[in-house]
């Protein structure tokens, strides 16, 4: 990814879509989301999405619909929504965002009557404490965010889909030891 010069400030609208707007719409309903993501519909509900935070940030920032890529996958055998936002021009703001379903495909199929809970990462433009820029591998729980890792690869969506699966592989071990 080139890089052009860093603001001073993030974009009040890209912010919010990287850390609130997409993350609050899968919390609120999973499988909703999932489904919206999966269908004819994505393009749209991507877009309303983005106008309704324009009109919340009043930031005037207009941005091409084109430069939101939905990749879905799956890691770790769980369904995965991966969204390249448009490209970082600020610290803090994300060039990718994933929704990762904290159930495997096979568990979804007797979800009946039970939570389907989901967790969210972002990959974030950073400054290194040497001065340069690099990016910030992150996890959220409700409203807290965390730092996991500094990517020291290329940011792409590969490297990104690989930190996912290195902390669901952690947090899998961290788990069988307690």
């Amino acid at each position: 990814m080139t890089q052009a010069p860093i603001n001073e400030e993030p974009r009040h609208s890209h912010y919010l879509l990287g850390h609130e707007a997409f993350r609050q719409a899968a919390e609120q309903d999973p499988e909703f989301f999932f489904h919206m993501m999966g269908s004819e519909q994505q393009a749209n509900a991507v877009a309303q999405l983005v106008e309704r935070v324009k009109s919340i940030a009043n930031d005037g920032i207009d941005y091409d619909l084109n430069d939101f890529k939905v990749q879905l996958t799956q890691v770790e055998q769980r369904p995965t929504v991966i969204i390249q936002l448009p490209l970082p021009q600020a610290y803090i703001e994300c060039l990718y965002l994933a929704v990762v379903s904290q159930h495997e495909f096979s568990e979804l199929q007797n979800m009946e009557g039970k939570e389907h809970k989901i967790s969210y990462y972002t990959l974030e433009l950073m400054e290194r404490e040497d001065g340069g820029s690099g990016f910030a591998f992150c996890t959220w729980e409700g409203e807290s965010h965390f730092f996991l890792a500094e990517l020291d690869a290329d940011a792409n969506m590969l490297n990104f889909v690989e930190l996912i699966k290195a902390y669901i592989a952690h947090q899998a071990e961290s788990a069988n030891e307690s």
